[in-house]
């Protein structure tokens, strides 16, 4: 049962992100033999049922978000939405989010964002990433001399 539950919580991502859709998540659940399906017994799938918000409730450190515009792994949108109604109000105002417009879950400059287009994009991070780093960085330093 335990496995019939995980099993369903990663069909009901797999149709909402990857962008296939139900009739295609449907038809491979009907193809996939047994020993495929016991994958999601592992310690890998414990990610999908894992909630962060106690933890993000408990952060006292400035926090940097930076989400991929064309992310198809990440929404970029609900979960910076998430990711600031999770923290308390003074948490709040030590988050910095930004959504790097034209980039996909590992920041690289990309077309749809889809994980399939992965092995055809130049491996180079987008050129708004690094400065928003480095300005982010050079707010947090405090000069102690």
């Amino acid at each position: 049962a335990v496995q019939r539950n995980r099993l369903r919580h990663y069909l009901l991502w797999l149709a909402r992100y990857s962008g296939l859709g139900w009739p295609v998540v449907r038809l491979a659940r009907r193809r996939w033999p047994a020993s495929k399906l016991a994958r999601f017994s592992r310690r890998w799938y414990l990610i999908f049922d894992f909630n962060p918000r106690p933890y993000l409730r408990r952060l006292e450190v400035p926090i940097l978000a930076l989400f991929g515009g064309l992310d198809s792994v990440v929404s970029p949108e609900p979960n910076s939405r998430m990711l600031w109604q999770a923290l308390p109000p003074a948490g709040r105002a030590r988050l910095t989010s930004h959504i790097i417009p034209g980039a996909n879950h590992l920041f690289w400059p990309a077309v749809t964002g889809g994980t399939r287009e992965w092995a055809m994009l130049e491996k180079r991070f987008s050129p708004d990433l690094l400065p928003l780093i480095c300005h982010w960085l050079s707010e947090q330093v405090v000069d102690h001399s």
